[in-house]
This record gives structure tokens, sequence and C-alpha cells, in this order.
């Protein structure tokens, strides 16, 4: 079976140009912040694209270590976080982009840009990835590998005050599907869309629905699941203390990540895998399945269950890039 995982390839989009060669890739998450974060990523033999964390075009106010911080729990096999975007703005990760493409030393891959804010943020960031990939002649493949950057917009985050995840909101939905995605993506551009867990099997049906109704579906060519699980409190085992920090006498809560909800994620996974095929405007689409993935048979269950290719967050973050070797070889 490592074998198998080792040799995997995911083909994305509608022309079938962008591949993820291992289908293994880092997920959005804290870990992959900073260039040198990425510039490992990228290095590591065990990945077949790198993910940015989201960014907006804007600075995200972070207040690291007291509102936005994060803690292992259950021997490390568990997290919780209360970030919200990347502290970083879009034209870092880009910049980041163009700096590695230019001084890479290992084969190439394509990358993933995570993206966040409102409608017309979220325009103006499209925009900026299709100037970069104009720039740059992209798709362009080498002896090495593909050169490429897709797009994920983040409809999924638990941790944006006042502001409910908008893969739970019909309207606000289809507002980015038809105001963000139906007038500003073209020319090849690769989007995904990131979703929270759906721990009731309509929601993840009410989800793909509103994709192809919405007249899109056709520009969509990945759905991420699943992010964290939000709302989230944990307590250290030892202590009994919260592992995230209190806010005067109340408890900051966060969204819920690794081993903790890869049955959830299994689900969300499978129910989006299954309702996309039931609509020509989506049967196209393929699932990245996130959420307690760290070995091979977590993988591999991904795979059974429908993903084309499967994302690392909390094992990445505890172990590092070394953790996708151990799961494609294990």
């Amino acid at each position: 079976m490592s074998r198998r995982r080792e040799t995997s390839s995911c083909v994305i989009g509608r022309s079938r140009q962008f591949e993820i060669t291992p289908a293994l890739v880092n997920a959005a998450c804290p870990w992959a912040s900073s260039v040198d974060e990425l510039v490992a990523l990228y290095g590591c033999e065990w990945t077949g694209a790198v993910v940015t964390r989201t960014s907006m075009v804007s600075e995200f106010p972070e207040s690291p270590g007291t509102l936005h911080t994060h803690g292992f729990f259950g021997g490390g096999t568990c997290s919780i976080n209360s970030y919200g975007y990347s502290p970083h703005t879009l034209t870092y990760y880009l910049d980041a982009i163009r700096h590695i493409y230019s001084t890479k030393t290992t084969r190439d891959k394509p990358f993933i840009v995570s993206l966040g804010g409102t409608n017309q943020e979220l325009t103006q960031a499209i925009n900026a990835v299709k100037a970069l990939r104009t720039e740059l002649k992209l798709p362009h493949r080498t002896a090495e590998g593909l050169r490429d950057i897709a797009i994920e917009i983040n409809l999924s985050c638990p941790n944006i005050p006042h502001h409910r995840p908008p893969c739970y909101d019909r309207v606000a939905l289809e507002s980015v599907l038809k105001e963000v995605i139906g007038p500003v993506v073209e020319g090849g551009l690769v989007v995904g869309l990131k979703v929270a867990p759906f721990v009731m099997g309509v929601g993840g049906e009410a989800f793909v629905e509103t994709v192809a109704m919405a007249g899109f579906g056709g520009k969509v060519a990945y759905i991420a699941a699943t992010n964290t699980l939000g709302n989230a409190l944990a307590f250290d085992d030892q202590e009994g203390e919260p592992i995230l920090p209190r806010r005067g006498e109340a408890y900051l809560t966060g969204g819920l990540a690794g081993q903790a909800i890869h049955p959830v994620a299994l689900g969300t996974v499978h129910t989006i895998a299954n309702a996309l095929k039931h609509h020509k405007e989506t049967a196209h689409i393929e699932v990245i399945g996130l959420g307690g993935v760290a070995d091979g048979k977590a993988y591999d269950r991904m795979i059974r269950v429908g993903a084309s290719c499967v994302g690392v967050a909390t094992a990445f973050g505890r172990e590092g890039v070394e953790v996708f070797g151990k799961i494609l070889n294990g």
C-alpha cells in the first residue's frame, strides 16, 4: 500500500492540467505561514503541492499568545487553535512564490494560495494571483515537474469574530459564487473551496447543491474538506487547565483539529464526494480530504471514502515535514 501512496497522483481542473504528485499536501494552517516554512514544504520530496496559510489583501490583526494561539492535547494527536487568517498579506505570499520559483533547488511543484476576506477583497486577491501567473508564464511544465498557482477560497474559518462561515450560509455562498468566482475566475485558473465539517449529512449535500445550482460549478475544481470544528473547548489531560488561555473570566474557544475530528472529516468527505456525482455541474470536482491524517492508514481511509488527494495540518505542526514521508511510506 505504501508504494501506491508514494506514486499517487491527483489531477484537477476542467483542463486536467493541475497535477499534484504525490497526492499529499499540507493544509492551509499556522505552520505554513512564513517564507521559511513554505521553502521547507517546497523542498520536501513527499509533498505534491504547497498550500499557503489563508491570507487577505490587507493585514489580519493577530494577537499572538493571547487571543490567537494554539495547543496540542490527547498525546499530541489533537490540536485546537483560535487563529484567524495570516498576519501576512497576500503580497507576502506571492513574493514568496516568486522567490521560491526563482531560486528553487528541488523538483518543481505547484502552489495553492489560500484566500479569505469579503467578496471585494477576494476579487482583488484573485486578480493579483492571475497577474503573477501571467508574469511567471504559468502553467509551466519543466522536466522536473509543474509550476502553477491555484487558489483556495476559505469558506470555513470558525475563528473570525461575528462572521458565520459562508459554507454554512447559503446566501453568503451564493454571493461568493456569483460575485467572485463567476465574473473573476478565468484563463485556466484552478479554484478550490475549503469547507468546515458538516456534522449532518444534509449540510454537505446542501452545500454541493448550492454550488451546482448557482451556475458556476464548472469553475470550481475541488473541495477541501474539512477545516477545523469550531467553538471547541479542550482541557489538558494532566493539569485540568484549558489548552487555550482564558480571557478574563471567560474561556477561549477555537477550532478543533487532528485525530479528534477524523471520523467527522471522513463523513464529510464521503457525503460531499457522493453528492458531487449527482449533479452534472459538479461531477468533475475532486475532493482533498483533511482532518486527523497522521499516518498511512488514515491517508488510505480518506482515499477510500472519496478523496483524490489528502492534506495534513495537526500532524505536520507537531512533527514537521518528516510526517509526510511517514504517511506515504508507513
